[in-house]
């Protein structure tokens, strides 16, 4: 997840119950599509914009939808009332997708993959979409070493940059090797979230 903001350098991450409590409340609310697979949330704090990520990962696929809201933010604003109001935002998203979905089925749509304004409840929001696979991600830092689960952590890449991890990654040799062997004997198995 990049930033909106070229300012926002320092972040929160979510509370892990926040985020499986949102999971849930998309579960309940797109349940033809929960049965068929999952709904993963991750977000951001920073101190001037607020991201939320909500992604649906169909059982059996790599590919993973999902959708991004950066929401302006000021310290004297809640964030919590923040993160509702972008739920809401993406609740709205998802289910204008899945209808699309269900009617046009061989009808692409095309999703902004940059930050796009729009207006939502007469407030600005601002979205963007990616087909990220969070889980596969999350395994590829984890073996690089890289992220973390800190309560406050520093963004080293500016918005807009490479996200290829090959580009920022330090190569561990050997523990490239142990992951190569397990995938090639078949021990390997990403790590469920």
């Amino acid at each position: 997840m990049q930033p909106r903001l070229s300012t926002s350098k320092s972040w929160t991450g979510l509370p892990p119950e926040f985020s499986q409590k949102a999971a849930q409340v998309f579960a309940q609310n797109f349940r033809d599509e929960s049965e068929a697979g999952e709904f993963l949330v991750q977000g951001r704090i920073y101190a001037d914009e607020i991201l939320l990520q909500i992604g649906y990962l169909q059982k059996g696929r790599l590919k993973q939808t999902n959708f991004e809201v950066s929401v302006d933010h000021s310290p004297n604003e809640k964030a919590m009332d923040k993160l509702f109001f972008a739920i809401d935002v993406l609740g709205a998203v998802f289910e204008s997708h899945f209808e699309h979905l269900r009617e046009d089925e061989g009808e692409e749509i095309e999703y902004p993959l940059r930050w796009e304004e729009h207006e939502f409840d007469g407030h600005p929001v601002y979205l963007k979409y990616s087909t990220a696979n969070t889980a596969l991600e999350a395994e590829a830092d984890r073996l690089l070493g890289l992220g973390g689960s800190a309560l406050y952590n520093e963004s080293d890449v500016q918005p807009e940059t490479s996200q290829d991890a090959l580009v920022r990654a330090e190569v561990d040799p050997e523990l490239a090797e142990q992951v190569s062997q397990a995938i090639r004997a078949g021990r390997f198995r990403p790590v469920e979230h």
